[in-house]
């Protein structure tokens, strides 16, 4: 079914790209990864259900258990989702919490060859069970009470707080999302990827960035449009 875009109210399609930016930018972590490997789904699975934790047979992927790390994997019939946690340095019985839960969905292309879609997110336990992450409610409690200071630099000193909170967190669910990724690429490692045509160096008009897409998308579209 195609929808005619121009029938669309303004106001839904500007909430349909507001809401998109949110997912992009506060929900999702990190670009989709795509990979294409010559297993089929259930190989692939197998394969990684198996390097999930260290055994002697396997000390080749010893590096990716560095830390403590340990991989969880949830499986249906198309779908699986990873999640990695870390050994607490102070507490040698306790473990870190997830950050990020990346989910990925196997795509058949042809006999013996798959598609792996990759995508990862926010995990809001990890956001509920984190100290820091309440820290800046915490003096907020204190700062919006303080008589000598004017509110104006009450409210900076609060919006940076909760700007570099969010930073730290988010960036440390983009380091688990990196290490997630690259226990996929090595536990799969023994698959031959299949051959994609590359694309020339001098081949011009090429987007990278998703979101970069999606300007030249509408920028196509309104030049295009009837």
């Amino acid at each position: 079914m195609i929808v005619d875009r121009d029938n669309i109210p303004l106001w839904k399609r500007l909430f349909t790209r507001l809401f998109g930016v949110v997912l992009s930018r506060v929900w999702y972590v990190g670009s989709p990864i795509v990979m294409i490997v010559q297993a089929t789904p259930y190989m692939c699975l197998q394969t990684l259900m198996e390097a999930s934790k260290p055994n002697v047979q396997r000390l080749h992927l010893s590096k990716l258990y560095t830390q403590g790390k340990r991989y969880s994997i949830q499986q249906n019939k198309t779908n699986f989702i990873i999640t990695m946690t870390s050994k607490v340095v102070w507490h040698y019985r306790r473990r870190t919490t997830a950050s990020t839960v990346v989910r990925g969905e196997f795509v058949p292309l042809s006999e013996g060859v798959t598609r792996i879609q990759m995508r990862g997110r926010i995990n809001p336990t990890y956001l509920l069970t984190s100290l820091s992450f309440f820290i800046p409610f915490f003096m907020a409690s204190i700062l919006l009470y303080t008589p000598w200071w004017h509110p104006a630099v009450v409210l900076v000193i609060l919006a940076t707080m909760y700007a570099l909170s969010w930073a730290g967190h988010r960036f440390n669910a983009q380091i688990e999302v990196n290490d997630i990724v690259w226990f996929t690429q090595i536990a799969l490692d023994d698959f031959i990827p299949s051959e994609i045509i590359a694309l020339n160096d001098g081949v011009e008009n090429i987007v990278y960035d998703p979101h970069e897409f999606e300007l030249e998308w509408e920028k196509f579209y309104e030049e295009h449009k009837p």
